[in-house]
C-alpha cells in the first residue's frame, strides 16, 4: 500500500491524460476516458437505439447493471470498445509500473469483470510498454472484493501506520 504525505493515495482516476481519440483533443482525467461510465457512453454513441431495443434495453435509461448482464456485451462493436479501453488502461498501468515498480496491481470496479480477456489485454499492453526488466515481474489481477476497496485500503494503511514501530519515535 502507498500512502501519500497528506493521506491521499492511489487516485489514478484523477491522472491527467491527453488522448485525442477519446477526449476530442482535450486533456482529460483517466476516469473520464477509461472509467466504466465513459465506456458505456462510447458504446451508446456507437450503437443505434434499435440495437439496444433488440436486447430489451432502453438506450436513454441504460444502467451499468443492466448492461453487464446483457448479451449485448458479445456484440463485435462492444468488444472492440472494451479491448481498446483495456489497451489504454494497460498503457496507464505501464506508466505506474515504471514509476512505482510494484509487485501487484489490482484492477477494481466493473470493467475488468465484463470480459474474461480484459485483464489479459491489460497485461499484454503493459508488458509492451515497460522496461524489459519489468516484464513478467508484476502480477495484475481483478479485484474480488465485494466491500468498498478504497475504504478497506485506508483501514489497512491506518493499521500499518499504527503498528509500525519505526514511526513511534521511541
Amino acid at each position: 500500500l502507498y500512502g501519500g504525505s497528506r493521506g491521499y493515495d492511489g487516485e489514478i482516476g484523477h491522472m491527467l491524460l491527453y488522448e485525442p481519440q477519446f477526449s476530442k483533443g482535450q486533456i482529460s482525467y483517466f476516469e473520464s476516458i477509461f472509467g466504466f461510465g465513459a465506456i458505456i457512453e462510447r458504446i451508446k454513441e456507437k450503437l443505434p437505439a434499435e440495437v439496444f431495443s433488440e436486447y430489451g434495453l432502453n438506450k436513454s435509461r441504460l444502467k451499468a447493471g443492466d448492461f453487464l448482464s446483457s448479451p449485448i456485451m458479445e456484440r463485435k462493436e462492444v468488444q472492440e470498445i472494451l479491448e481498446e479501453s483495456a489497451r489504454g488502461i494497460g498503457i496507464t498501468v505501464a506508466n505506474l509500473v515504471s514509476i512505482f515498480n510494484p509487485e501487484l496491481i489490482i484492477l477494481g470496479g466493473e470493467l475488468p469483470k465484463v470480459s474474461e480477456k480484459f485483464v489479459d489485454i491489460v497485461i499484454q499492453e503493459m508488458n509492451k510498454h515497460v522496461l524489459e526488466e519489468f516484464v513478467g515481474t508484476v502480477k495484475v489481477v481483478n479485484s474480488t472484493m465485494k466491500d468498498d476497496p478504497p475504504l478497506i485500503g485506508a483501514y489497512a494503511l491506518a493499521l500499518d501506520m499504527l503498528f509500525s514501530i519505526e514511526k513511534w519515535n521511541l
